[in-house]
């Protein structure tokens, strides 16, 4: 509690005097007063120690201010306006590391100037909403996981679609590809996949959403992508559907992409990837990141040890694994009878490992993707619990 915001230095003269009198502890005049004891307590000390006078306001400013160097002053305003998008402790960590020499101020001063210069435009504060923890392989070092996605297509100024696929190893942010593509097809960001695999090496696993060509709304839940990505060895790591915060390292990216590259966007295709490619440039080498300890993307991302092979090798299985091989219309056959499974699986093989009689868990390398009921002749989804 505080003095009541009217004549502050009456209500502590009254206090002291109704003190004075020796009527009242200083418990009951905190109450009387309707402030705290340690308010009331105050007050009698400023009395004690220089008596009525003492009991006036005092001012809270401070005493001595210290101005920033004019040179400083420039030096932050430059480099603002080089990166009109970053804040300011990205400011001060990415000047503090080009001249080290230089004694930068204080965070909250470097925001202090950039409002004095008309650098910071006021935006609405967002209602903070609880974070959701789901399913997904955590970035606990470089090539543990990545993640992919295409940013929504926009306009170029020649009328033309342009289709962002974009790449980042979520433990260090790298942006390891940003593609202006035609379109979400397979071929194209299969295509670039590909390369990326060959200049960085293979991940553990890869996030994505549930969208073509990522994924897919069947039994198995299986793309041709997910199909060439588990015979790689590398795991589909599919986010749940309408969850886009479970990628949201990668999504805070593309937001930030949007804003430096297509806010208008380039007048055609080319100009806009070297709109992309110079936006890598500085968000891997020069923009420093705060979950990263202030420092780059580039000096924390490492090129994995695993590498891409020349040809995509075959499912492999132990021997004594029952398997089957899938037909090009998407069946295996059992006994005489054939059954669906997934027209990318087209070719390969899967194995059958027995849950209990007749009942068996199929899967494609390590990955269960269905569970059979040969008694009954039904496929039904991965980890479902079927009663004998």
């Amino acid at each position: 509690m505080a003095w009541r915001k009217t004549d502050v230095e009456a209500e502590r003269k009254s206090l002291v005097q109704d003190w004075l009198k020796g009527r009242y502890t200083v418990v009951q005049l905190a109450r009387m007063y309707g402030v705290s004891e340690r308010v009331a307590h105050k007050a009698l000390r400023r009395f004690r120690e220089g008596g009525y006078p003492a009991l006036q306001d005092r001012s809270r400013a401070r005493h001595t201010q210290v101005c920033t160097a004019s040179e400083i002053v420039n030096a932050l305003v430059e480099s603002r306006r080089s990166h009109p998008h970053w804040g300011p402790r990205k400011l001060r960590s990415h000047l503090a590391t080009e001249r080290p020499e230089v004694e930068w101020p204080a965070v909250s001063t470097v925001g202090s100037i950039l409002v004095r210069h008309g650098l910071v435009v006021e935006r609405r504060r967002r209602r903070a909403r609880a974070g959701h923890s789901g399913p997904c392989v955590d970035a606990t070092a470089p090539n543990v996981s990545w993640s992919m996605d295409f940013k929504g297509q926009f306009r170029l100024g020649d009328g033309s679609l342009c289709y962002p696929f974009t790449v980042t190893d979520n433990a260090s942010r790298y942006i390891l590809r940003c593609t202006a593509l035609d379109g979400t097809s397979l071929q194209g960001a299969w295509r670039e996949l590909r390369r990326c695999f060959r200049e960085n090496g293979l991940p553990s696993s890869i996030r994505s959403d549930n969208g073509s060509p990522f994924g897919a709304s069947s039994l198995t839940g299986l793309s041709t992508m997910k199909v060439r990505l588990l015979k790689l060895g590398i795991t589909p790591d599919l986010i749940q559907p309408g969850r886009p915060q479970q990628n949201g390292r990668h999504e805070r990216m593309h937001r930030t992409l949007k804003a430096e590259t297509a806010s208008p966007p380039a007048a055609a295709k080319n100009a806009q990837q070297r709109r992309f490619n110079a936006f890598m440039d500085e968000f891997n080498n020069q923009r420093p990141h705060e979950a990263l300890g202030d420092r780059t993307p580039a000096s924390v991302h490492e090129r994995s040890v695993r590498e891409m092979p020349s040809q995509i090798p075959n499912a492999e299985y132990d021997e004594g694994v029952t398997t089957r091989s899938v037909r090009t219309n998407g069946c295996f056959k059992w006994g005489s009878v054939e059954f669906f499974l997934a027209a990318p699986l087209a070719g390969e093989r899967v194995a059958f490992d027995p849950l209990d009689e007749d009942i068996y868990m199929i899967r494609f390398t390590t990955v269960p993707i269905a569970v059979f009921d040969a008694a009954e002749g039904k496929l039904h989804p991965a980890g479902t619990t079927i009663k004998g």
